[in-house]
């Protein structure tokens, strides 16, 4: 009897898997497009949270200068 993870495994993974190479180049390359989706997305997420704002004091030197 096969062990319960082997058993598991052989009903997770397609019949032929390890011998078809184009079935998992297939998926490598969907994986790769998923990844560096999301990735992008966290790049732009942490580039738009630390654009550096002005200051409190640029601002009130340019409301003083506009007073005056």
């Amino acid at each position: 009897m096969d062990p319960w993870w082997y058993t598991l495994l052989k009903a997770l993974i397609p019949r032929g898997y390890y011998k078809n190479t184009t079935f998992s180049l297939q998926v490598n390359r969907h994986m790769r497009v998923y990844l560096s989706r999301s990735l992008d997305r966290n790049n732009v997420i942490t580039a738009n949270s630390s654009v550096t704002k002005h200051s409190r004091a640029a601002r009130t030197e340019y409301a003083q200068a506009e007073i005056a």
